[in-house]
């Protein structure tokens, strides 16, 4: 996504700012390949709890669940 680092970093404020008691990717969040360090940075950024849904295109390009 074109602007996706922008708004996973207002998202992740956000959720900073309320403190929930966790949050939740849904899936299809972003390969995990060097191009995507960025974003995954960001999700990082959230010092809670995080979950993350694997999703159909997250095992694309020969990625496995593991």
């Amino acid at each position: 996504m074109y602007d996706g680092a922008r708004r996973a970093k207002l998202f992740i404020d956000a959720m900073k700012l309320k403190n929930p008691e966790f949050i939740i990717s849904l899936g299809d969040f972003g390969f995990p390949k060097a191009e995507n360090k960025e974003l995954m940075d960001i999700w990082s950024g959230f010092t809670g709890e995080r979950h993350f849904v694997i999703c159909n295109h997250n095992t694309d390009a020969g990625f496995t669940k593991k």
